[in-house]
């Protein structure tokens, strides 16, 4: 018999691991923020806030909802966001970081957290660099990509990139880029670009 870890794995396979590339759309639907952690024009850090569609976010909270009350306890959240986290031990592959075309490796997720409001389940992914990254007047990118489209990333039109710390001198743009087009080509992504005078 499977446990009500496993069901919930089984869940997150199913809808986060998706259809891959054999379908012609994504599974799932994420709204995107990108947060930039900055001391003095150098990048220490940021965090990747992904809400999920309703419809996934119903699903995953009915298997984490173990006794069917309604709600997600203290223990039940962190049943669910370790298991998402397991299964997304690839994430950093949606995130990419680069300087001047250049891959900047991503440190391990220093932090997370887990959020169920107005139906939507929303995952907070947090890193920070060992060494902060310099700037010296190079634009670094940050995308959010999923190469098999089972995931949809979208920034959010509202407030995509926030700037936190001693951001004096730097500013983040976002456009889409054809050149880091995906799936084909036919998946154009936004992206984020940091530049700090």
């Amino acid at each position: 018999m499977i446990n009500r870890m496993g069901l919930i794995a089984l869940t997150i396979v199913s809808f986060l691991a998706g259809a891959g590339a054999s379908s012609a759309h994504p599974d799932v639907s994420v709204a995107s923020r990108i947060l930039l952690d900055l001391d003095g024009g150098r990048l220490t850090g940021f965090a990747t806030l992904m809400g999920f569609d309703t419809g996934t976010s119903r699903r995953l909270f009915i298997q984490a909802d173990h006794d069917a009350d309604g709600q997600l306890s203290i223990s039940e959240t962190e049943d669910l966001k370790q298991v998402m986290l397991e299964r997304l031990k690839r994430m950093s592959a949606f995130t990419e970081v680069k300087r001047e075309a250049q891959a900047i490796a991503l440190p391990d997720i220093s932090f997370s957290r887990l959020d169920y409001a107005d139906g939507a389940l929303r995952l907070t992914l947090a890193y920070r660099f060992p060494e902060p990254v310099e700037m010296s007047g190079k634009g670094v990118d940050i995308l959010l990509r999923d190469r098999d489209l089972a995931l949809a990333f979208r920034l959010d039109p509202q407030l995509p990139v926030v700037l936190r710390g001693e951001a004096a001198g730097c500013a983040a743009t976002v456009a889409r880029r054809a050149e880091e087009a995906y799936f084909g080509g036919l998946v154009v992504p936004d992206v984020v670009t940091l530049t700090c005078r």
